[in-house]
């Protein structure tokens, strides 16, 4: 009895062996190019991921440009501050001399 239930055993597999090859070999053809394969939902997820790098690439570089300009314009008004610091010491040396020349002359 037991080798009846071996052989049935035996006979069970193989027949499950075989529908899942005949399954397998009809999903093969049925799925097209196998780089294509996949869930829909995998695409979409791949694609959504895609376009968020992208977007965020765009914010970045926006993000850039607009940061360069801002040091543009502190740098032009930081050097038209240091010409007018210059300007200032100047005149404040021009002074300072003229009132050497006067004390001295006191003297």
């Amino acid at each position: 009895m037991s080798d009846v239930l071996d052989a049935n055993e035996t006979q069970a597999r193989r027949m499950a062996n075989q529908l899942f090859d005949v399954w397998s070999e009809r999903k093969e053809q049925s799925a097209g190019p196998k780089w294509l394969s996949g869930s829909a939902p995998a695409w979409v997820a791949c694609l959504l991921s895609l376009a968020a790098v992208l977007w965020n690439a765009a914010i970045i570089s926006q993000n850039v440009a607009e940061n360069s300009r801002r040091i543009t314009a502190v740098e032009i008004e930081q050097q038209r501050a240091a010409t007018d610091s210059r300007q200032v010491i100047e005149r404040m040396a021009r002074i300072e001399a003229k009132l050497d020349i006067v004390l001295e002359d006191r003297k």
